[in-house]
């Protein structure tokens, strides 16, 4: 009787944690960004270890090139201009995304940078096979997907 009660209780819990997670997701105060596993990351056009993790109309792209990790919030626009801007990207700095198979997105984590001075301003241009944007240090990222 003791296993009984003991699996109602464990499947209680997880009941309301999926109702809780469900909630949070349709309310539009979560976006869980999920790996988007077919695509490349480039750097100047050498391909780096890194991943994307994507949900909504944002994404995380994470490079891990040579122990130096860097983190980049991409917000979509939903359209891409006559030049190719599809939307902007802001500068995570010194924080970098865990390696989760689920990251939960809220108006306050993850902390990114977000750029008011148009000079520092990033945007996110479509290449057709490719998204790719200039980093503070010219370096120029591109997102190819397979």
């Amino acid at each position: 009787m003791k296993w009984l009660k003991s699996i109602s209780l464990v499947c209680f819990l997880l009941g309301f944690l999926f109702c809780l997670g469900a909630y949070l997701s349709l309310s539009g105060k979560v976006v869980y960004l999920v790996p988007y596993r077919h695509a490349r990351i480039e750097v100047n056009g050498v391909p780096i270890p890194g991943e994307v993790l994507a949900g909504g109309a944002v994404a995380l792209v994470t490079t891990r090139d040579h122990g130096t990790e860097h983190s980049y919030l991409l917000d979509f626009a939903g359209d891409t201009d006559f030049v190719g801007n599809m939307g902007s990207v802001s500068d995570c700095d010194a924080w970098v995304a865990p390696h989760l198979p689920v990251l939960p997105m809220t108006s306050t984590y993850p902390r990114c940078r977000i750029f008011r001075d148009t000079k520092e301003q990033m945007s996110l241009i479509d290449k057709g096979t490719a998204m790719q944007f200039t980093t503070r240090d010219q370096s120029i990222i591109s997102i190819k997907w397979r």
